[in-house]
């Protein structure tokens, strides 16, 4: 009596196939017997469960001679190696080169009562084809430029388009929220460059980049001009032109108009403005730069 534990496994169902043609009795465990060959059912005793339970182990291996792997070997048909996935074949593999795993079955391999599965081919996803055409893009215009080719071939190709994903607006009831924990922090700066960046639009280098001059404030609306970028690149704060090289007017109502003139005269009492003329990055070094407005905008988000 041989005792096979897994013969709806991988390596079980090659090994039940070998020992069948031996005519040796057999007894299996099967946590499904409806997963065995319908041909080779009557032909072994089953014992239904898992082969980790204790007691159905004990009553699969009553009576039994050896384990199926350790008949196997000593016949030669089963190669197993500490660590390794037991090679199943219709004679010992020829070990070549140490170290080398042979994967290909033996001449006598029965795909269809092992279970193999044909293999199926998949094409590959868009971002690799992108990634793959960047590559070879880059690497023929540099072949290009040393008149290594006459030409790019991948300027002929045509990559699968990128189709970005939808980013959700955040409700106006969390801007108003983040607007007003910063006025209660006595954040006045921060507040007005989140206010103007939800009215307008407006990139976070261009706000802070806004000066009094770009401001015409009148009594019932008012003008915020857009004209400049304001980043800082090597520790050199620079006021440059705008991402896309446009100048943009845009119009602001009566509130923000209020919000602004309510700001401008706080900083007059302090004597800032004598200083720094900009609106949301003045005197205060904290709203200098872009990068940290954003990380306290982040803050208050958090607060």
């Amino acid at each position: 009596m041989i005792v096979i534990t897994t013969p709806t496994g991988q390596i079980g169902r090659q090994v039940l196939g070998s020992l069948l043609e031996s005519g040796e009795q057999l007894r299996v465990i099967a946590r499904d017997p409806s997963q065995l060959p319908a041909g080779v059912r009557e032909d072994l005793d089953i014992v239904e469960g898992s082969h980790g339970d204790a007691a159905v182990a004990d009553k699969a291996f009553a009576g039994a001679d050896q384990h199926a792997f350790s008949v196997l070997a000593e016949e030669g048909l089963i190669v197993v190696r500490q660590g390794r996935t037991a090679v199943v074949a219709g004679d010992p593999p020829d070990q070549g080169e140490p170290g080398r795993r042979l994967w290909r079955p033996g001449p006598g391999h029965d795909c269809k009562l092992s279970g193999c599965r044909q293999h199926t081919c998949k094409p590959m996803k868009a971002n690799t084809i992108r990634q793959i055409h960047s590559i070879l893009s880059g690497a023929f215009a540099a072949a290009q430029r040393w008149e290594w080719v006459d030409g790019n071939p991948a300027d002929s190709a045509r990559p699968p388009t990128a189709t970005p994903g939808k980013q959700p607006a955040t409700p106006p009831s969390d801007v108003a929220k983040v607007i007003a924990e910063g006025r209660r922090q006595n954040q006045p700066a921060l507040a007005l460059y989140l206010w103007l960046a939800a009215i307008t639009g407006s990139r976070r280098g261009e706000l802070c980049a806004v000066q009094i001059c770009d401001l015409d404030l009148d009594l019932d609306r008012g003008n915020l001009h857009i004209g400049f970028n304001y980043v800082v690149r090597g520790g050199q704060r620079v006021r440059k032109d705008t991402k896309t090289h446009q100048e943009r007017f845009n119009a602001i109502d009566p509130d923000t108009c209020a919000f602004i003139r309510e700001h401008l005269a706080s900083r007059r009492q302090c004597g800032a403005d004598r200083y720094r003329p900009r609106i949301a990055c003045g005197r205060l070094p904290v709203l200098q730069r872009p990068d940290a407005c954003h990380a306290m905008e982040s803050r208050l988000g958090l607060a």
